[in-house]
């Protein structure tokens, strides 16, 4: 549980410390002097380091109730200053009032303008050093021998291809249930050398293919493996994949598959949101009820 944790902190150290300055740093720029604003900086601090280990594929959740957060506090932070009081009693009311009204405000416009970004050609690029030899680093990433639990991997009926079928664990927003969703795609391999493979993915639903180069290499007394990957996503989807981390988390995952180590990876976890939990309290439905749907702290 104890490496979970300190993998979870570093891998999301980005979305930490922009949660955390996005809620208290209207709070130090408007009133640097208010009582407890250092320690309300700190706190913010602490709840963000719990929220990515308890919900860590919650990256936009984060980013928005930083912002909420942070405007609703430096409102607050604002008013002792006009009225020459170093606390005053309506901010125990106005604080909660403030911060549910943008929430509701937000909520609506993004509502009604049904605001959709554009997907744009993102190129990724990364690499993981590894104890195994080049070989073996490159027989255990290998497409055809990637099969799991959760993902198949067969030759398809069109000749040269590859079906792929690959089970993500999700939670259910009501009941808190752990449920599954499939994804297909149709693999191509482009290029297979010995320190190569080069993939084009077609997924289904989906109009633009994935292209993944993986690269191997000797390194020391082990190897590297270089990672290279063009794909579409919209501007918030980079954002809060740039925020995990999302390059290095990929190789940790596929590099600890080859090695046979205990998966860590973050994008192995089912999706959950602190505000799904929340709603969930009371509900007709369970807890999940295995440790993969649940933060180490939860």
């Amino acid at each position: 549980m104890f490496d979970t944790i300190i993998y979870r902190l570093w891998r999301l150290r980005r979305r930490i410390l922009v949660a955390t300055v996005l809620s208290a740093g209207p709070g130090l720029l408007i009133a640097p002097t208010a009582p407890f604003v250092v320690l309300h900086a700190v706190a913010m601090l602490a709840l963000w380091s719990w929220h990515a280990v308890r919900f860590p594929r919650a990256s936009a959740e984060a980013l928005v109730y930083g912002v909420y957060w942070g405007m609703s506090y430096g409102l607050c932070a604002a008013l002792p200053l006009l009225t020459d009081k170093p606390f005053h009693p309506l901010l125990l009311i106005l604080f909660p009032i403030v911060f549910l009204s943008l929430a509701a405000v937000f909520a609506f416009i993004f509502q009604k303008t049904q605001w959709q970004p554009r997907a744009r050609q993102v190129t990724l690029r990364g690499h993981r050093v590894s104890t195994l030899t080049r070989e073996a680093l490159r027989a255990g990433t290998d497409i055809r021998a990637s099969a799991t639990e959760t993902r198949g991997v067969r030759e398809s009926l069109r000749p040269g291809l590859l079906d792929v079928t690959e089970q993500f664990t999700v939670i259910d927003v009501e009941t808190g249930n752990l449920t599954t969703i499939t994804l297909n795609s149709t693999v191509s391999i482009e290029v297979d050398t010995p320190d190569c493979q080069a993939c084009v993915h077609v997924f289904e639903n989906r109009s633009e293919p994935v292209q993944t180069v993986l690269s191997f290499a000797d390194h020391k007394a082990g190897s590297i493996l270089t990672f290279e990957q063009v794909c579409h996503w919209t501007s918030d989807d980079a954002i809060c994949f740039w925020l995990g981390d999302g390059t290095r988390d990929f190789l940790v995952r596929i590099v600890d598959q080859a090695e046979g180590a205990a998966p860590r990876a973050i994008c192995l976890q089912p999706v959950d949101s602190m505000s799904d939990a929340i709603g969930r309290i009371g509900g007709p439905g369970t807890p999940p009820n295995r440790r993969i749907g649940r933060g180490p702290w939860g």
